[in-house]
């Protein structure tokens, strides 16, 4: 099994990894300038403190590693090690810094740049706790420095001045690090806010206000997306058109807002039976609005057979149950099923054509196409299928 130093299949963890990446660059590029410095004389430390440091920056950034690579951080607050990971760099800095006077200045730089690293990830808390440590920190360095005891009083005073300068960059960082947090709160907020208003969209542009069933738009792109599936496949699917019968009526005679009723009715029980039927469970059944009070229904993997029987259930309940205000109701209904590599229109045709029949033959039935030629599933049909009640 192969291993990566960065998962692939979590991407949090990746982002996490690199993260720690990037500060690692930082670990290698300021040794290599401390050593550097070391061997050049400019830096002036024992050899065994700096293999003391050396040692312990390479355990630490292993640990660290580690508890990141093993999933371990996950445990945590803050799954970053962010604060950890500062609080850990500062304390290095403040080790050379004790053991290296001349380098103070040099590492005051790299205090600040601790910081920032830890600005856009940080809470105002942590940022706080951060400052406080890193100005504590430091006023311990210089309390149990022995040397500045016996210095004189300009070196006192600089000290002075360059841990005052040191306190107001820090409390500036920590300040400009609340301010960024505020920012990335809001654009969060706003981020989600679009999001919400981008699925309201997304969901009111595929859906039918009044039926919650899915708009046209959507259902004839359903229609293409399974037409590839089928041609790719070699596999068949059908749709039907149903259609209520004399619908004008039961606006003109009750109202358009009774008439909303009946077909948001209508959908509902046509959604109940199509969720109850195993064959159209395992593949999906999209209803669509496809006209005033004309709705359409994809069957995937379905033939004839399997269609005509969706269709019946739906239009027996339909004749069998009332409606609000006892208004009886009959539905037609147009099956048709799709040929290899034909236009998606010509299904829709021939399914229109057999609704259109079946209104011709008195409605209240379920009218289909006649059989189709080849190996399009045992779900074919040998004639033209009528079926008719009452």
């Amino acid at each position: 099994m192969d291993y990566a130093l960065v998962p692939k299949d979590d991407k949090k963890q990746a982002l996490r990894l690199r993260r720690f990446g990037m500060a690692l660059a930082s670990y290698v590029l300021w040794i290599a300038l401390g050593l550097a410095g070391y061997f050049s004389g400019v830096l002036t430390i024992d050899r065994e403190p700096l293999l003391f440091m050396l040692g312990g920056v390479a355990v630490f950034n292993l640990m660290i590693f580690t508890v990141l690579r093993s999933g371990l951080n996950k445990r945590f607050k803050d799954p970053s090690l962010t604060l950890l990971q500062c609080l850990g760099a500062m304390c290095w800095i403040l080790v050379l810094m004790h053991f290296s006077p001349p380098a103070r200045d040099l590492m005051l730089m790299v205090y600040i740049m601790t910081m920032l690293f830890g600005m856009f990830q940080l809470s105002r808390r942590e940022l706080m706790l951060l400052a406080v440590f890193s100005l504590a920190g430091y006023g311990a360095v210089l309390v149990f420095d022995d040397a500045l005891r016996s210095a004189s009083q300009a070196d006192q005073t600089r000290e002075a001045l360059r841990y005052s300068i040191l306190t107001a960059m820090i409390l500036w960082s920590a300040y400009f690090g609340n301010y960024v947090g505020n920012l990335k709160q809001k654009l969060r907020k706003q981020n989600d806010s679009l999001k919400r208003a981008v699925e309201t969209a997304v969901h009111q542009a595929e859906r039918d206000e009044l039926t919650r069933t899915y708009s046209r738009r959507f259902i004839m792109g359903s229609l293409d997306q399974e037409k590839a599936r089928s041609d790719e496949e070699n596999r068949t699917f059908s749709i039907c058109i149903f259609d209520l019968d004399h619908f004008k009526r039961v606006n003109d005679q009750y109202g358009h807002q009774v008439g909303d009723q009946v077909l948001a009715e209508f959908t509902m029980r046509a959604g109940n039976v199509l969720r109850s039927m195993d064959q159209v469970r395992r593949r999906g059944h999209p209803m669509g609005r496809y006209g005033g009070e004309e709705f359409i229904v994809l069957l995937p993997g379905t033939g004839l057979p399997g269609a005509i029987n969706c269709a019946e259930r739906i239009r027996e309940l339909t004749k069998e149950r009332k409606f609000v205000d006892d208004i009886e109701i009959t539905v037609s209904v147009g099956v048709s099923q799709y040929r290899p590599n034909e236009e998606i229109k010509e299904t829709i045709r021939r399914a229109d054509e057999a609704l259109y029949e079946a209104k011709a033959l008195g409605r209240n039935q379920v009218r289909a196409e006649p059989r189709l030629d080849g190996p399009q599933g045992a779900d074919t049909h040998s004639e033209t299928v009528l079926a008719e009640r009452g």
